[in-house]
């Protein structure tokens, strides 16, 4: 049985802080320049979707922080 998504407007759980720094780590070397999967999804033709994808997880994991 399979759970439907949840909505957009869910806040994400609180991710330990350590664990936060290595899901950014990981994505940064899934992106760059020098890896081979980044390099096939580019070739692919929903790579731009995949790349942004990417960025959007990196954006949740690694927000902002706002001006004070």
């Amino acid at each position: 049985m399979t759970r439907p998504p949840a909505p957009a407007h869910t806040p994400m759980p609180e991710i330990f802080a350590d664990l936060r720094v290595l899901a950014i780590d990981a994505l940064d070397q899934v992106i760059a320049q020098s890896s081979e999967l980044a390099e096939l999804w580019d070739e692919a033709p929903n790579g731009p979707k995949w790349r942004q994808d990417i960025a959007l997880l990196r954006a949740i994991l690694d927000p902002p922080i706002p001006p004070q």
